[in-house]
């Protein structure tokens, strides 16, 4: 899955903001999960990276792929961990669902979706 694009802003006030773009492919002859980057600090500051990846990991829920950070922004003042976390959840999980293999709703009280 090629070109998964996400981008975490609040809509009014400050923070958080994140933008990344990755690529997922199936996991390399090993079999494990792996994250790369090909984004200068510039464009995005190594230290948002662990949570990035954590938020991609939780994202896959466990599933085994490689992960290649194509682009990305930050703003000074208002980027956060958190919000690194959060798109790479959101990756993550758009990556599954392009594959068939997405989140399905959790049956509420009732047996209703």
């Amino acid at each position: 899955m090629r070109g998964v694009s996400v981008r975490v802003l609040k809509q009014t006030g400050c923070g958080p903001y994140a933008y990344v773009v990755l690529d997922f492919e199936p996991p390399g002859p090993g079999g494990g999960a792996e994250f790369l980057h090909a984004v200068p600090g510039s464009r995005l500051p190594g230290g948002f990276l662990p949570a990035l990846w954590e938020g991609v990991r939780e994202g896959l829920g466990g599933v085994a792929a490689s992960a290649l950070l194509t682009d990305g922004g930050f703003h000074e003042v208002d980027s956060r961990g958190a919000g690194y976390r959060e798109a790479g959840l959101y990756a993550g999980r758009a990556a599954l669902a392009a594959v068939g293999r997405g989140f399905t709703p959790r049956a509420r009280p009732g047996g209703r979706a």
